[in-house]
């Protein structure tokens, strides 16, 4: 959980500086915090119960080289905006 100052600000991670809620500055250290030293978590290390504040307001893409993006189930939120 976010402390209210970024961890990951600055020059340390230049996306970090442009997320100006702390809802976004909170999934952004969980997401960095499940990397574990990778570009990117894998999917079995995002668990649902650590962040469901969150997932009315979320997505996953899977990424495979033959097939490309596949979006998974979107949170209520998202779904109004792309109203699914």
């Amino acid at each position: 959980m976010s402390t209210g100052k970024h961890p990951a600000a600055g020059a340390i991670s230049p996306l970090a500086a442009c997320l100006d809620t702390p809802d976004l500055l909170r999934l952004f250290d969980y997401w960095r915090s499940k990397r574990k030293g990778r570009q990117l978590p894998a999917r079995r290390d995002i668990d649902a119960l650590e962040i469901g504040w969150a997932l009315s307001r979320i997505y996953l893409m899977d990424y495979d080289p033959k097939e490309g993006l596949t979006y998974r189930p979107a949170g209520t939120e998202v779904s109004k905006v792309f109203e699914r």
